[in-house]
């Protein structure tokens, strides 16, 4: 869960894309609308729409980000490192309120220990 800052972008406080990792897609919902953006996206601190662009700031609205997945994106599906999902919402929001939950669905490749 998410709660969107007073500021330019919003991080989720983990690592929800995992190291070695293929990035199937993230989907989310507005569990309280986020006040004065009309928009947001939903990227990585590298590209900021990754995942999703255009995404409505109504309580209720969900989306599923499989924008990563087309040949031409230019961070793709492959994650080599740990990183933190970032919302960008169009206009910063008035108050740190909105809320978003966020599902990442991957598969992760581990070599052998031993």
């Amino acid at each position: 869960l998410l709660t969107l800052a007073v500021a330019a972008t919003s991080t989720t406080a983990g690592n929800l894309l995992p190291a070695n990792s293929q990035i199937l897609g993230v989907v989310g919902r507005v569990t309280v609308l986020i006040p004065t953006a009309a928009t947001f996206t939903v990227g990585d601190g590298t590209t900021p729409a990754r995942f999703a662009t255009g995404i409505l700031v109504a309580a209720g609205t969900t989306f599923v980000g499989l924008g990563h997945l087309d040949v031409a994106a230019p961070a793709g599906q492959m994650q080599t490192a740990a990183a933190k999902i970032v919302v960008t919402p169009n206009a910063q929001p008035a108050a740190a309120t909105g809320r978003l939950r966020l599902t990442v669905f991957y598969k992760q490749f581990i070599a052998p220990t031993s």
